[in-house]
């Protein structure tokens, strides 16, 4: 299949993506990393980090030592972390993810590829459980309107309701 690495081949294809649903694909001659200096950057890209060794690289190693800008220096990585060609290691330095090639893991955590666009559907609950506490905490409901049915006749006694219920599942 055109342009798939051949485990026989002694270079893989950086250009071989996988995709969210297990598939993969070529990114071939009209996509973005076809386009003049990328390959060179994603390639060199790979050079640094197998340099860096144990201690691996940042994009603002990099960025700094080969005078990128973020999406630059951060494109690369993400293209080569994504093909499964680096690491990124759980651990950080200076706030950045540090990557590192699959000889230089020695047993630290890494994080598996996952495109930004990609929230988590941890991340989705816990933004709308924050959006409906802070909602909750707005509705003002005085004490004297309140009974066991309330809900049934206030609108906001039933929103109430139905974020307590939301928050209450999000829990468990």
């Amino acid at each position: 299949m055109r342009g798939q690495s051949d485990p026989d081949d002694e270079e893989p294809n950086l250009f071989w993506t996988p995709y969210a649903d297990g598939t993969s694909g070529h990114q071939g001659a009209t996509s973005k990393a076809a386009e003049p200096g990328r390959r060179a950057r994603i390639e060199d890209a790979l050079i640094a980090v197998a340099r860096s060794g144990r201690r691996g690289l940042t994009w603002k190693e990099y960025a700094e030592s080969h005078g990128l800008h973020h999406g630059q220096a951060s494109g690369a990585l993400s293209n080569l972390h994504r093909s499964g060609s680096i690491f990124r290691l759980k651990e950080s330095r200076g706030g950045s993810g540090v990557y590192v090639t699959e000889d230089s893991i020695f047993g630290r955590d890494t994080i598996p590829y996952r495109s930004n666009k990609q929230a988590s559907a941890a991340q989705v609950r816990s933004s709308i459980a924050e959006r409906l506490t802070e909602y909750r905490e707005q509705i003002e409901i005085p004490d004297a309107m309140h009974n066991s049915e309330c809900w049934t006749i206030h609108p906001r006694c039933a929103l109430k309701l139905a974020i307590n219920i939301a928050l209450d599942k999000g829990e468990k």
